[in-house]
């Protein structure tokens, strides 16, 4: 799903997930992500009734989940 919106004067366009297509793309269950943007770890905008997320902050949610478990383990070995 492509949504248009104008950033300074520009349409530029954002790709936003679904809970559905978000939830396979991070491969966990939906119940699973629900309960995570209930819980603001992932940030998510409610459109009407749907929630939905942007690419990039399922990109940046990632990123960061990989550096903390990339921490996590270089502790566990230096202990």
């Amino acid at each position: 799903m492509c949504i248009f919106v104008k950033k300074n004067n520009i349409m530029d366009y954002e790709k936003l997930f679904t809970v559905r297509e978000s939830a396979q793309r991070l491969k966990i269950k939906e119940a699973t992500l629900r309960q995570m943007i209930r819980d603001k770890d992932i940030i998510a905008y409610k459109v009407g009734k749907r929630w939905l997320l942007k690419e990039i902050d399922l990109h940046l949610f990632i990123e960061n989940k990989c550096n903390v478990n990339t921490i996590l383990h270089k502790f566990s070995v230096l202990c």
